[in-house]
């Protein structure tokens, strides 16, 4: 792994045509707004469907599974990091008076970062505030310098019995760990003396912000891939003027493993996941164009949650990068992956990584 001395712009090859994403365009948006969308289906429908799984007791749809989904919601229901475009995200202005004078931009992230860690973040990192980001019609906060983004892991064994309802408590506990770190963090700036303002998925993208703070590069299935938890994370992040230092962008070979390795798109139950490679034009409006990348269907993938009435995380179980890697075997695959690629993937399907767990079977485990 190693440092970039790249911008975004060099990255993904940022052109002209590029535009600010639209937070209308969010397909899970579109879905409310359009109801005759191909994606969309009557929210009644939706709730029949749910509760008819429950009823029938449907392996990995049964009560328990979705009594663990909305336990790992809860927090976050009950008030978390989601603000609707209409709404007032709460802004913990600098308060008069008192504030940390700051010497040392550099010590100021690095406290930072430990103090997101000890909240419980898995990753934090700083880059810089970049307009683009941030959804078009919001309105960007004028005082904010600097973003620092969070990453949360996920469950490993929750996210592998995807995509059963039980794989749904493992997105819902990273929501709900979104909003107290963020929040908490958020908090802490606040009470040094300068603005901060807590966010999710509201008020901009969140993975170009983690690209730019290093922690972690884009992947063929549209999600941050971390050196650490592989696609297996959450992200939110925290905007602010508080004097930072930002991070770069780091390289461990994604992009060379992805464009040899196409697991998650075959694993992808909706097929929304490109076989082929970065382009610079997505599949609808829910892409935004002008970046060369793996563009995602998210028409498809949302239409598939629907109809699953549950969250799907195939893309993120099947992909080789999704390991423990507390383990020394598994930090050394992760190194030499870009060395040989095919190598890396074929062991990985050998020793049966990325194979769906069955709910039942998760449960009976200790």
């Amino acid at each position: 792994m190693r440092s970039l001395d790249k911008t975004l712009d060099e990255i993904f090859d940022i052109q002209p045509t590029f535009r600010r994403f639209d937070e209308a365009d969010n397909c899970f948006r579109r879905s409310r707004s359009e109801p005759s969308s191909p994606f969309s289906r009557d929210p009644t429908v939706r709730r029949w469907s749910a509760l008819e799984r429950r009823r029938r007791g449907l392996p990995g749809y049964g009560v328990e599974d979705y009594a663990l989904t909305d336990a790992g919601w809860h927090v976050q229901r009950a008030g978390g990091l989601y603000r609707p475009p209409e709404g007032n995200p709460r802004v913990r202005a600098a308060p008069p008076g008192l504030r940390l004078e700051v010497a040392d931009p550099a010590e100021m992230s690095r406290r930072v970062k430990k103090v997101a860690r000890i909240l419980g973040a898995g990753l934090a990192g700083v880059a810089r505030f970049d307009e683009r980001w941030i959804y078009a019609g919001r309105e960007s906060p004028e005082w904010a310098q600097w973003v620092v983004a969070l990453a949360f892991e996920m469950d490993y064994e929750l996210v592998g019995t995807s995509p059963a309802a039980t794989a749904g408590g493992a997105w819902g506990l990273g929501y709900s760990h979104m909003a107290e770190v963020a929040n908490s963090l958020a908090e802490f700036i606040h009470r040094l003396g300068y603005n901060a303002r807590a966010s999710g998925n509201d008020t901009g993208l969140s993975i170009p912000y983690a690209v730019a703070a290093g922690l972690g590069e884009l992947g063929r299935n549209g999600l941050l891939i971390t050196p650490q938890y592989g696609p297996r994370v959450r992200l939110a992040k925290v905007f602010t003027d508080l004097p930072l230092e930002p991070d770069r962008p780091i390289e461990f070979g994604v992009q060379k493993v992805c464009r040899a390795c196409k697991k998650c798109a075959e694993r992808c139950p909706a097929q929304c996941i490109p076989y082929g490679d970065p382009t610079m034009e997505g599949y609808n409006r829910s892409n935004n164009p002008g970046m060369r990348k793996w563009y995602v269907d998210a028409e498809k993938c949302l239409k598939f949650w629907r109809d699953n009435a549950s969250p799907c995380g195939n893309c993120i179980s099947a992909c080789p990068y999704n390991k423990r890697y507390e383990k020394w075997r598994h930090r050394l695959a992760r190194d030499l992956a870009p060395l040989a690629p095919f190598l890396f993937i074929r062991l990985d399907n050998t020793l049966g990584y990325g194979k769906h767990r069955s709910a039942e079977e998760w449960w009976k485990t200790p």
